[in-house]
């Protein structure tokens, strides 16, 4: 990808920034939010996360443009309103727990009847059973 971009011919940028916009925008997420839910919640944590995500900010983008250029006269409204939700996007991952090196049934911590935390498995609570 870096050849491609280093030439500085107009086919292999497009191609070589397609491929870095493919690697982050479908390849890494994917990834980072499977590891945010448990193993038995991944599918529909995901399918729920990327639908309504997808619902409010990709539907109604085209719109908020229109009138964010209309109310402000800045062509460059757009891109602030992108800049402004990467900065949001950016202090969510680097608050996001970090899970590598954690066994899948260590990652989330257990929540007992009685309130406990802790994330260890008892025989005394029939919801931390296996």
């Amino acid at each position: 990808m870096t050849a491609l971009l280093l030439r500085g011919e107009p086919g292999g940028l497009v191609l070589g920034y397609s491929l870095i916009g493919l690697a982050l925008g479908t390849l890494v997420p994917s990834a980072f939010l499977a590891e945010l839910f448990p193993t038995r919640l991944r599918y529909s944590g995901l399918s729920l996360t990327f639908g309504l995500g997808s619902a409010l900010f990709g539907g109604t983008a085209p719109a908020l443009a229109a009138f964010l250029v209309r109310r402000t006269g800045d062509a460059l409204a757009p891109a602030w309103y992108a800049t402004v939700l990467t900065v949001v996007a950016v202090a969510c991952v680097l608050l996001a727990p970090e899970t590598a090196g954690r066994p899948p049934w260590k990652r989330r911590r257990a929540i007992t009847r009685t309130g406990d935390r802790s994330g260890s498995r008892s025989a005394a609570s029939p919801l931390t059973a296996a």
